[in-house]
């Protein structure tokens, strides 16, 4: 650790010459420490992924909470859905968050045809008005190219203002220093930057979030948590109807996201014994895929360090998979039970949201009940990934995948919904590796 610091008080040297970095130092208790974007320990940061929502036409739902944990700072934060095979945008908008203030919203399919319903005032339905007025109830775009009955949600947070700051909207006689502050203000304010901090755009760790899947007509539901990155740092403005990526118009890298979730080993139990059975579900949310008018993918210079640096746009990410079952035999016995997996026995997830149910996915079909280790680190084949800087200087380098695994169990308890337990792969930064 006091390498890395040592290496950090050099850069900061260097960044008042010629050379600039998108990781950041600050100042704490007169220690100069690294402030580079990190999955959230506490769950409360300033970007947010909803790694999954599923409104297939089959009853099944998804809501989505965002939580403003800051007592003086409201917010605006975009909202943006994205399609489950090809990550196309297939909504945005903001939402203006007072202190303390929660959204809420759901995902649904309503005869075929996926839409986002929403009834709280945090949200406007149209350009003139919110939503606990007029609900919104707005179709999601149907992309050739995506699937909109599955996919993930991300909410970056854009803007944010004291209350001391807002006070010059309160009525007269009155402040905004303690109480509920008007949606109207957030929205005036922020409209009218003119009055506070022309052109600056900044954000804060101050939301947290969770999502719920749920089949409503047999009563199941289970919630998680979201995944919080802290320190992502928006910059500049985020616009509606321009699609948002992760690296973009803040002040880190792709690859510093990527980092941050990157992993090397996966463990996940399971059942599949016809009364309980279980879903894996595994997200990459940097991939950002672009397409076409023909729907052939492609990455453009703001698209994943990852996968743009395994050569193929549409490149599917390989893994090796060991299902065990409660007394530790496991169903490939002529194979080796650890790595590294033999190139004939790796597989590939190529979506963004790739689901697999264990019992009906042949290929994962194991035991009535056990635990599968998924290998991405170790696989063949399975690059070092370098990303890199604006200047083209190597910042931070990681070897494994950036990838979030959830689990879906359904069964005699009921539906519950888990985060993978995994390893976290290697980080390094400037070369050192940050432990």
């Amino acid at each position: 650790m006091k390498k890395i610091l040592m290496i950090a008080v050099m850069i900061v040297a260097m960044t008042g010459t010629a050379w600039s970095f998108s990781a950041d130092y600050v100042v704490n208790d007169g220690t100069l420490v690294p402030d580079w974007v990190t999955e959230a320990p506490g769950m409360v940061g300033d970007a947010l992924i909803f790694p999954v929502y599923l409104a297939d036409g089959t009853g099944w739902e998804a809501k989505i909470n965002v939580i403003n944990t800051s007592r003086d700072y409201s917010t605006v934060a975009k909202v943006v859905i994205n399609g489950g095979k090809n990550s196309q945008e297939l909504l945005d908008f903001f939402i203006y968050l007072s202190p303390n203030d929660e959204w809420t919203a759901k995902i649904y399919n309503d005869n075929g045809v996926v839409r986002i319903y929403s009834d709280d005032d945090s949200v406007r339905s149209s350009v003139a008005t919110w939503g606990d007025e007029v609900p919104l109830n707005q179709t999601l775009v149907d992309n050739p190219c995506d699937e909109e009955v599955y996919g993930y949600v991300t909410v970056f947070d854009s803007w944010i203002v004291t209350r001391s700051q807002l006070n010059y909207l309160a009525p007269a006689g009155t402040d905004f220093d303690r109480g509920p502050i008007p949606k109207s203000a957030i929205l005036e304010a922020y409209g009218a930057q003119g009055n506070l901090n022309p052109g600056i755009f900044n954000s804060a760790n101050i939301l947290t979030g969770s999502y719920e899947i749920m089949l409503p007509t047999l009563g199941l539901s289970a919630t998680e948590n979201a995944v919080v990155l802290q320190d992502y740092d928006v910059t500049s403005e985020l616009e509606l109807g321009r699609y948002t990526f992760f690296g973009q118009d803040c002040r880190n890298s792709a690859a510093e996201i990527e980092a941050a979730i990157a992993k090397d080993n996966v463990f996940m139990p399971y059942y599949n014994n016809g009364q309980n059975i279980t879903a894996f579900i595994f997200t990459f949310p940097t991939k950002q895929s672009q397409v076409n008018t023909d729907c052939d993918v492609s990455i453009d210079s703001l698209g994943s360090e990852y996968f743009r640096d395994n050569l193929s746009p549409d490149f599917c990410v390989p893994y090796g998979i060991y299902p065990f079952d409660l007394e530790e035999n496991t169903p490939q016995s002529s194979s080796p039970i650890f790595s590294p997996v033999p190139r004939s026995q790796t597989r590939e997830f190529c979506d963004e949201v790739n689901i697999s149910v264990v019992g009906l996915d042949s290929s994962i079909s194991f035991y009535d009940e056990g635990w599968a280790l998924f290998e991405f680190g170790d696989v063949a084949d399975s690059p070092y990934t370098v990303g890199l800087a604006q200047d083209n200087v190597s910042e931070v380098e990681f070897k494994g995948v950036p990838v979030i695994p959830m689990s879906a169990n359904l069964g005699a308890d009921g539906l519950s919904l888990k985060y993978g337990a995994y390893d976290p792969a290697d980080v390094y930064r400037y070369g050192t590796i940050v432990e």
